[in-house]
């Protein structure tokens, strides 16, 4: 799946706002690991930018599915992460 990195921005923050809400949490954490899965070199610092963007202002269930999701995007992307790690880091601190 071919999407350009205004597209994953896009969806990435409709994923998150749906995060708040009970009813359709469990389909955007479905939904945004599947963006995740599906990430390329491209792709992958507008979907991070999303994940940065998360703070203590977040509702719980969108900060802690953003963890979620840095740990995955480190099982499924390894490697590709290593330029932005000391951001990553950074992001999941100040949470």
């Amino acid at each position: 799946m071919s999407s350009s990195p205004q597209n994953i921005k896009q969806r990435v923050f409709t994923c998150l706002t749906k995060l708040s809400d009970r009813d359709t949490q469990s389909l955007a954490a479905a939904e945004l690991e599947s963006i995740a899965r599906n990430l390329d070199a491209t792709t992958l610092p507008a979907f991070l930018s999303c994940m940065y963007s998360t703070d203590a202002s977040d509702k719980p269930p969108v900060r802690k599915q953003c963890v979620h999701l840095l740990g995955f995007l480190a099982q499924t992307h390894g490697n590709m992460l290593a330029p932005y790690l000391s951001k990553i880091l950074g992001s999941v601190v100040r949470r």
